[in-house]
């Protein structure tokens, strides 16, 4: 026995389990463990000898720990390039000549002039839903295809255009409401803000005059002065992180979770905005994620990124060389109690590092742990 009354029984070497994690393992049948404690027996009675000293010499060597509540969590390390994300046209329909464009990487948001065509500025306003119809006034005697009389053009697009024109005091003299309905006042206040700004007085807006977005945009490509409109194109403002991940590290990223960067020694913590399948340069598809962030220093192109998953939750855990693998199957560990010790079952939740989170054992027990 050792100095604290435990048992002095060998342990057979480190084995690898199939996933790779390393266990100090132990085999024990019902017949083993009787034979090795029947065998301590006899040689705890046996007189103090000089065989003593060889006994001692194939004493293993023991620490002890406290099992405790812990929440394990395993990371992954991936690399990142910084951009804006995906680049897309806006939807604008003006026809003529670009008299003026903005600068690329310009920000625009509500009320912003995205390009000039003939001298005829289109704007941006922000709105829950984009711009997919003529705004307009509806003729007493209009009818659809089916022959069904229509009614008044209501809708929340209807009210960001009419919040727009209260905005800049095309109010039709106090009559205009933001109230969704696109009546007389609204078409009068129309006219008025398009003779303001050179458009023809048709009371009407389209796409040629206004997009509706839902938030903010980045100018990626600019139309040329002096050629014909081709299109803007855009990308979202947030500067954007954009990595490629496999199969098994999709877990880590799930949208709206948190990632810490390290751009060049600074550390930042982006956001996860999207994670999608994509294809790659060879024609193979591939797991995209794209990370918000914000405070990158300017220059930085790449970025190290690294994502943390908690596996268990405020579980007993133990050091995971504690663990010992009976041969009739499961796991065990070895308690330490005032007689000495002895082995009790417990049932494998999972590993993590050097932890073992298990069920079976209370929160403080003491455990034997080879050195």
């Amino acid at each position: 026995m050792t100095s604290n009354g435990a048992p002095t029984h060998q342990r057979e070497p480190v084995r690898n389990r199939p996933d790779g994690m390393m266990f100090g393992v132990l085999a024990f049948g019902a017949l083993a463990v009787g034979i090795v404690f029947a065998g301590l027996a006899l040689v705890s009675a046996q007189p103090d000898n000089d065989s003593n000293t060889d006994e001692a010499s194939t004493e293993r060597t023991v620490a002890e720990a406290t099992a405790q509540i812990d929440s394990l969590s395993e990371e992954v390390k991936i690399n990142g390039v910084v951009g804006y994300g995906d680049s897309f046209r806006l939807p604008v329909e003006a026809q003529g000549i670009v008299t003026w464009s903005p600068e690329e990487g310009a920000i625009l948001g509500h009320g912003d002039t995205v390009v000039k065509v003939d001298q005829r500025p289109v704007l941006i306003l922000r709105s829950p839903i984009p711009l997919y119809r003529e705004l307009r006034l509806i003729g007493s005697g209009e009818r659809d295809t089916a022959g069904t009389k229509l009614g008044l053009m209501k809708g929340s697009d209807v009210e960001t255009l009419q919040k727009y024109l209260l905005e800049q005091g095309f109010d039709d003299k106090g009559r205009l409401e933001a109230d969704g309905t696109f009546g007389a006042a609204t078409k009068r206040a129309v006219k008025a803000w398009q003779a303001e700004v050179a458009h023809p007085a048709t009371g009407r807006i389209d796409r040629s005059q206004m997009v509706f977005l839902t938030s903010d945009i980045r100018v990626d490509s600019s139309p040329k002065v002096g050629l014909a409109f081709d299109a803007v194109v855009a990308t979202q403002p947030a500067t954007t992180v954009t990595a490629t991940v496999t199969a098994k590290q999709k877990g880590f990223f799930g949208v709206g979770s948190s990632v810490r960067l390290d751009a060049d020694g600074t550390d930042l913590t982006g956001t996860v905005s999207e994670l999608k399948r994509e294809s790659g340069a060879d024609g193979s598809t591939q797991l995209s994620v794209h990370i918000e962030v914000s405070g990158l220093p300017t220059g930085v192109e790449a970025v190290k990124v690294t994502a943390t998953k908690t596996v268990v939750e405020d579980q007993v855990t133990i050091p995971v060389t504690a663990l010992v693998a009976l041969v009739d199957g499961g796991w065990a560990v070895e308690v330490i109690t005032p007689q000495g010790s002895e082995l009790k079952a417990v049932e494998l939740v999972d590993v993590v590092g050097t932890r073992a989170a298990v069920t079976g054992i209370a929160e403080g027990t003491r455990v034997v742990v080879p050195s």
